[in-house]
């Protein structure tokens, strides 16, 4: 348009049609530069999108790995604890044939006393042996509580008595008090599992 009204002689015209033609051209320009700068921006989210999803591939595929590993330790803990706890269990049903053994050749009412104190501590380590055999099984499910009314006061007396000496050797003083009732103090629970609670 801008050369035909030269031709035409109208320069007025020509000059107005080549300043909307620059105008237009600026615009459509500037168009352009945000389309470039849009499809920049769109470009480095997605990048970031892909970086951020590769990240998490990689952070579950870790975790997948750590949870494997997890469980092969686990099971392995299993089948030692299992081992170790049967092996264990044998010398100390020996040493409870041998403490029934010495009982007959005990004459004093001391011995007799001390070979009783052997005898509970005895029990309580085969029982800790049992909880060690528990411990390799409660992943699958295997270990149910037996529930029963619980004599408390002949539980805690054995675990003070067991405990005695390592306190005297800290110098400290361990003893039990009891309420004065009529009516022994009970709980319902698993006598074997609230003992090995009570020891830790």
């Amino acid at each position: 348009a801008a050369v035909a009204c030269e031709a035409l002689g109208d320069s007025a015209a020509a000059l107005a049609q080549e300043r909307q033609a620059f105008a237009l051209y600026r615009q459509l320009s500037g168009r352009s530069a945000q389309a470039r700068r849009l499809a920049l921006e769109i470009e480095h989210e997605l990048d970031s999108a892909r970086r951020g999803r590769e990240r998490a591939e990689a952070e579950r595929a870790r975790l997948t790995a750590l949870n494997t590993e997890l469980e092969r330790a686990n099971q392995a803990k299993s089948r030692f604890l299992a081992a170790a706890s049967h092996d264990l269990r044998q010398p100390v049903h020996a040493l409870s044939l041998q403490m029934a053994a010495l009982r007959g050749e005990l004459v004093t009412a001391r011995q007799r006393e001390m070979a009783d104190r052997i005898e509970r501590c005895v029990g309580a380590l085969s029982g800790l042996f049992d909880g060690l055999l528990d411990l390799s099984r409660p992943d699958a499910g295997v270990v149910q509580p037996q529930w029963q009314s619980v004599a408390l006061p002949a539980l805690l007396a054995t675990l003070v008595e067991q405990h005695q000496p390592e306190a005297h050797r800290k110098g400290l003083n361990l003893s039990l008090r009891l309420p004065r009732s009529p009516a022994l103090p009970c709980a319902r629970s698993d006598p074997r599992l609230l003992e090995r609670l009570l020891r830790n």
